[in-house]
């Protein structure tokens, strides 16, 4: 167990969802060792692994693509947004303290 905890290995959201997908955890390992990748690349490259038939096994090529794709894909939703107003709730208590203020 202490092999897991000091190489990040083991439980966690990311890894439970790879493993829904048929995802190999080397590219969960490998998400979550590279600091410039944030949540919306993490995930958005997990959703396009999931798409995929063969993430079973590791392919270091195929992580680049979904990268590359996911990417691409924040960077358009950040298009679409330019110039709006938008507001981002998050699950918290604030949420519940400031409803009437929010709606």
């Amino acid at each position: 167990m202490r092999r897991c905890k000091k190489y990040g290995w083991g439980t966690g959201l990311l890894y439970f969802l790879g493993a829904q997908n048929d995802i190999h955890p080397t590219y969960i390992q490998n998400l979550l060792s590279n600091t410039h990748y944030g949540t919306d690349e993490i995930v958005g490259a997990l959703d396009y692994l999931s798409e995929l038939d063969g993430t079973t096994a590791y392919n270091g090529d195929v992580l680049d693509t979904a990268l590359t794709f996911s990417i691409a894909k924040t960077r358009d939703i950040v298009g679409i947004l330019k110039g709006r107003s938008v507001l981002v709730l998050a699950n918290g208590s604030s949420v519940k303290k400031y409803a009437d203020a929010i709606k």
